[in-house]
């Protein structure tokens, strides 16, 4: 799953404007054994009166999650969009991170804000929802990637923060009732 993950987010820096010899800095070496790739398994019930996860934007690069229940909603130009799985697939999410390193260049990525909706009740027969996800970030060790760069052609990779301050930034959105946690 991780090296699937890896080879969409070379497939995505292959089609930018940025130089292949600034991926490893511009990624926070996201792409070498130095990032941070983890796992999270997701459990959501129906008899559990609880909202499923905020409105968000992944804060790294690649996320790959396996979801075979409905429950995920993204935000297309404002609407709500239901994502119906399907079967022996994944969903693939871009964040923050790609967002903010694209901006600049002739083919910006978008992370898509989306949550999950609380799991509806239907008599016990609804079953539970679940799901796992394999998140791609940059290196959170500062001696070796001080943040997140944003790319802009003719002038190279520009520092706009540091983890920290981004990290604990959409982490208190995400996680706060009634945030949209986006960046």
């Amino acid at each position: 799953m991780r090296d699937f993950a890896l080879d969409v987010q070379r497939a995505v820096l292959a089609r930018l404007d940025l130089p292949r010899a600034l991926w490893d800095k511009a990624t926070g070496h996201s792409l070498t054994p130095h990032g941070t790739h983890t796992l999270t398994f997701n459990h959501f019930r129906p008899e559990v009166a609880a909202r499923g996860l905020n409105i968000h934007k992944d804060s790294g690069w690649v996320t790959v999650l396996r979801s075979t229940e409905r429950g995920l909603e993204v935000d297309r130009d404002g609407e709500w969009h239901r994502i119906d799985p399907i079967p022996g697939t994944f969903i693939v999410n871009f964040g923050c991170a790609m967002e903010i390193l694209t901006r600049r260049t002739a083919t910006p990525v978008a992370a898509v804000a989306h949550r999950v909706v609380r799991q509806p009740p239907s008599g016990g027969a609804k079953p539970d929802r679940f799901s796992y996800a394999l998140f791609v970030d940059s290196s959170l060790d500062e001696s070796v990637c001080p943040g997140l760069f944003a790319y802009e052609p003719g002038s190279g990779l520009h520092l706009q923060s540091g983890f920290g301050t981004f990290l604990n930034d959409i982490l208190d959105n995400t996680y706060r009732e009634d945030t949209s946690g986006l960046h």
